[in-house]
């Protein structure tokens, strides 16, 4: 069977210290593949609301995606 890729659209409220931002790094290419140093950026709105949209192709048969929220530093820090 073909595999469908999958947009997501990643929201988070969270508050970080000045010069934090917040990215999400996960399986799959376009997640990094758990390497920190390749996580996805995301953006900041007014009220500190953190939003990314990927585009992921699931590595496994029923579609799983796992991920998790990163606070980067102002150095670039995980």
């Amino acid at each position: 069977t073909a595999r469908r890729t999958l947009r997501l659209n990643l929201q988070v409220p969270y508050r970080v210290h000045f010069g934090q931002t917040l990215a999400v790094v996960g399986s799959g290419d376009s997640l990094g593949n758990w390497d920190p140093n390749k996580s996805v950026p995301m953006k900041w709105s007014d009220g500190d609301f953190w939003t990314a949209e990927v585009s992921v192709l699931p590595m496994q048969s029923d579609l799983t995606v796992e991920y998790k929220y990163v606070v980067v530093n102002a150095d670039g820090r995980i």
